[in-house]
């Protein structure tokens, strides 16, 4: 049986943490994966940690910078999003946004 979803619901949540099982991914992760930056707020403000790595050593900022998402990149730098970690391959949220040719990104890291 499908689970309605319902922003902010308890099924939301069970189906953020059945993502966080099997990717290692936090609620946050899936938050930056939908695209959303009042999601993205939500969570940080519910304390869930900022460079929290999925098992592949990404945080939500090289989700975000791969991904070409210059306003949530903002919001995870504001909130401490260290630009300095690498994933399992070695790669920065940096590189992940130069590969892709995402010159807002690429602009924000940059700094």
């Amino acid at each position: 049986m499908k689970r309605k979803r319902v922003a902010g619901s308890v099924s939301e949540r069970e189906d953020a943490d059945e993502f966080e099982t099997r990717l290692g991914w936090t609620r946050l992760h899936q938050a930056v994966d939908l695209g959303r930056v009042d999601l993205v707020e939500r969570e940080l403000r519910d304390k869930v940690p900022v460079n929290a790595r999925a098992r592949d050593g990404r945080t939500a900022l090289h989700w975000a910078a791969e991904e070409g998402k210059a306003a949530i990149v903002r919001t995870l730098l504001a909130a401490g999003a260290d630009v300095r970690i690498k994933d399992e391959k070695g790669r920065t949220p940096l590189d992940l946004a130069r590969e892709r040719e995402h010159a807002a990104v690429i602009k924000l890291l940059g700094k």
